[in-house]
């Protein structure tokens, strides 16, 4: 069965959009869809040249967190290092040692 027989398993940008946007609490564009699918983030199926469909279940677990000094997630899994800031504050402490 091709991907084509399925459109169910599959939303729009703006729908994507939508759902993102229910589910993290926090506006989130068309744009911003696209660039989760580049980056690997979601599977995308091209329709055309202008269309594309993003896969409702990645859609689904994925959730936008705020911007902030680190990923909320990120944080409580323990799996955040420096930030640049703090990197380069210490990079340079050593060099002055």
């Amino acid at each position: 069965m091709s991907d084509l027989d399925d459109l169910k398993d599959w939303y729009s940008a703006s729908q994507a959009a939508q759902i993102l946007s229910k589910n993290s609490h926090t506006e989130v564009r068309q744009s911003y869809v696209r660039k989760l699918a580049s980056l690997g983030k979601f599977r995308s199926l091209k329709l055309g040249n202008r269309t594309k469909l993003y896969r409702k279940d990645d859609v689904d677990a994925y959730r936008v967190e705020k911007r902030g000094r680190k990923s909320g997630a990120a944080m409580r899994q323990g799996k955040t290092g420096p930030t640049v800031r703090e990197a380069r504050n210490a990079k340079k402490q050593t060099e002055v040692s």
